[in-house]
């Protein structure tokens, strides 16, 4: 989707943009403007509105009338670069609403096509024109939801002005760290991302790295710990298959191109002619191998894969009778899962092998819940992210997409 600039106010401070859309779908809208908004919004801080153009028609008295409307979502300020997305989801989620409404109130008017998608952004031009001017580094800061984020960060000069936008209004900040510093003992703080650092020379190194970056607030998480607890990710699986395919290059016949314009002109396409895939346990033994050539061979692959798959699906859900040994020997100190000590408290299970059905060791009653059993049986193609699947999904019959 290309965004084109048709109209400028506020000396350059307001920039509009617009891109054709001509359709009536509006997730899918959603879907393909995302990446060029959030290419277009990453350049300039401020605010922004989306807005779109739609055509809808009403039949009155039999005869059918034609009309556009104009529906636009809030102001929204760019807090963070790594928030863009979410802001656009937002933006379209108010619009979607509002169109809904205005469709089902009972106006009669039903929607025809979206024509166009406007783009109302703030930027910082006029700021920048006065940096260039005067030989200067500004450095802008907004404020919003009780916070202060940067705006704009010029680039390095031994002259350098902070300013604070708010309400309209440019103030200056006549120091920087004072307005950021609370009841901590951090006394210096990056302009581009607004980390704060007790000494000076931390923050210089800091900045060696940071102010390769665009200008963004950081927010840590309230809950500064970590713990892992996905066991069932650290778990091998029963059965993995491993797949390849062959193909052959056929000739396409084409139309002879205009020699006075640039081209690109396909010679050849790829057609899957052969796979062959094997099944592997955990113990590295070969429990089926599969092999086939001809037409539809992705149909067969298919075919031939779940097939299997649904044999040694139904064979992992089988449950037989835990056969504990008693001289096996395990810790019965530290779970075998978070490989942490039992304390007093704790309510400790045995955990045994849904493959062997012997008991491994013990754990604590939380872990064993997480580690649950997936039935799921892993496919490795070879090539498959520069080549395979290219083949895999072009050729994929529709029962299995």
């Amino acid at each position: 989707m290309i965004f084109t600039r048709f109209n400028s106010s506020f000396r350059g401070a307001v920039q509009s943009w617009r891109a054709e859309i001509h359709s009536s779908d509006l997730e899918s809208i959603f879907d393909r403007s995302r990446t060029s908004l959030h290419d277009l919004l990453s350049r300039a801080g401020g605010r922004f509105i989306l807005c779109f153009n739609i055509i809808s028609r009403k039949i009155v008295d039999e005869d059918i009338i034609e009309n556009s409307f104009y529906f636009c979502s809030d102001a929204i300020r760019l807090l963070a670069i790594s928030q863009i997305i979410p802001y656009i989801d937002r933006a379209f989620t108010k619009i979607q609403n509002s169109i809904d409404a205005f469709i089902h109130i009972g106006s009669g008017w039903v929607l025809n096509e979206v024509e166009f998608l406007d783009v109302h952004e703030e930027t910082l031009s006029n700021v920048k024109s006065f940096e260039k001017a005067n030989n200067l580094r500004v450095n802008v800061f907004g404020y919003a939801d009780n916070l202060v984020y940067p705006m704009y960060i010029g680039k390095p000069n031994q002259r350098e002005v902070n300013l604070f936008f708010f309400d309209d209004h440019y103030f200056r900040i006549r120091n920087f760290n004072r307005l950021l510093r609370q009841k901590t003992n951090e006394n210096h703080f990056c302009v581009n991302c607004l980390s704060s650092f007790t000494r000076k020379t931390t923050l210089e190194l800091h900045q060696q790295l940071c102010l390769h970056n665009k200008p963004q607030r950081l927010s840590m998480p309230s809950d500064l710990s970590l713990k892992f607890k996905n066991f069932n990710k650290c778990v091998e699986h029963r059965y993995v298959t491993y797949a390849d395919f062959e193909c052959l290059l056929s000739k396409i016949s084409t139309t002879h191109p205009d020699q006075n314009r640039s081209f690109t002109s396909p010679i050849e396409k790829h057609i899957p002619v052969s796979f062959a895939f094997v099944v592997i346990d955990n113990y590295n033994d070969v429990i089926f191998h599969s092999y086939d050539s001809g037409e539809r061979i992705i149909e067969k692959f298919f075919s031939a894969l779940v097939a299997i798959s649904r044999k040694l699906i139904e064979e992992m859900k089988r449950v037989s009778e835990i056969e504990i040994d008693d001289t096996t020997s395990y810790s019965s100190d530290l779970c075998v899962f978070c490989r942490e000590f039992f304390d007093i408290n704790s309510i400790r299970v045995r955990y045994h092998s849904h493959d062997s059905n012997h008991v491994i060791g013990l754990a604590h009653q939380l872990c064993n819940l997480l580690h649950k059993k997936t039935f799921f049986i892993p496919v490795v193609i070879h090539n498959s992210r520069n080549y395979d699947t290219h083949l895999v999904l072009k050729h994929m019959p529709m029962n299995i997409a």
